[in-house]
């Protein structure tokens, strides 16, 4: 027969471990609630992040959509580091994010090292901007660059002949030379594209269309300055911003950061962005064609 002292024990033992299964069980559906289910028992800010040419708006609007219609996200803050990249791509990215505004819902931007062109017209969605003291931004503005090619395929011995409808049909091609009448289109197309710029910085940041158009010649700035322009509100961090966007949503404290997983694709061209850098430009020109909000340097 047992001992009483050793029954005891015994039942000590299993007191304890059901005490720490039943506090592991707990801690798992909390974590499985709020992480793969969305949080949706917590108030939370999202975060997300733009890097490098914005070469479409994809992944970043279906994410805006999706934090829309979740009841727990009150805030979205949006980090940019970018030098813009294609008009089109930039602007659904700026129409998403008024979307989620109309929801009821805050939103924040904060640029980090850049925040220049299409990445500050993204950025004109929001509510508040902020930037670092030394962030570059600003280079509103519009840039169609078409190359030619003519005297590379005459001494190749190469000779392309064009069958057209029209004769702007091939505006831009790079088989000849640009003509007086391709450039006044092409201007045109620019002019209309400078205009919804100037536009939306008007209405984002409550200024003056006249006002905007004397800095929108494409010149850069750093945050400092771009405050004392108004073209940003704020001079501060992303965590700054970060707390701003709770405290805009009722949110008492550090708000709870919700930003999805990376995939392992993002971290290898985050890592080739830090080792070139200066590649930002030379990458999205053969993809991001036409007119482009962007920062060339």
């Amino acid at each position: 027969m047992e001992a009483p002292a050793r029954r005891k024990k015994r039942r000590g033992r299993t007191v304890i471990w059901t005490g720490v299964l039943l506090l592991l069980a707990a801690g798992l559906t909390m974590f499985l609630a709020g992480e793969f289910t969305g949080g949706r028992s917590a108030k939370k800010v999202a975060l997300i992040r733009i890097e490098g040419p914005i070469l479409t708006g994809g992944r970043v609007v279906r994410l805006i959509e999706r934090y829309g219609e979740d009841p727990a996200i009150l805030a979205l803050v949006v980090q940019v580091n970018s030098p813009g990249g294609g008009v089109a791509a930039s602007q659904e990215i700026y129409h998403a994010l008024l979307r989620f505004r109309e929801r009821g819902k805050v939103v924040l931007t904060s640029m980090e090292g850049v925040g220049a062109s299409g990445g500050y017209y993204v950025a004109l969605a929001s509510e508040k901007i902020y930037a670092n003291a030394g962030t570059i931004t600003g280079s509103i503005g519009v840039i169609l660059q078409v190359g030619n090619i003519e005297g590379l395929l005459k001494k190749v011995g190469l000779k392309i002949e064009v069958v057209k409808s029209g004769v702007l049909k091939d505006v831009g091609s790079p088989l000849r030379p640009m003509s007086a009448g391709d450039r006044a289109i092409l201007k045109q197309v620019i002019d209309d594209a400078y205009k919804q710029f100037v536009r939306a910085v008007s209405v984002g940041r409550k200024m003056p269309m006249e006002a905007v158009r004397k800095i929108a010649d494409g010149r850069i700035f750093t945050g400092e300055r771009a405050k004392g322009l108004g073209l940003i509100d704020e001079v501060g961090t992303l965590e700054d911003a970060i707390r701003e966007a709770g405290r805009m949503a009722g949110i008492r404290g550090r708000p709870r950061v919700h930003e999805e997983r990376r995939r392992l694709r993002g971290w290898i061209e985050r890592l080739l962005r830090s080792i070139r850098p200066a590649g930002w430009v030379s990458d999205a020109l053969p993809v991001a064609r036409g007119l482009q909000y962007i920062w060339m340097y």
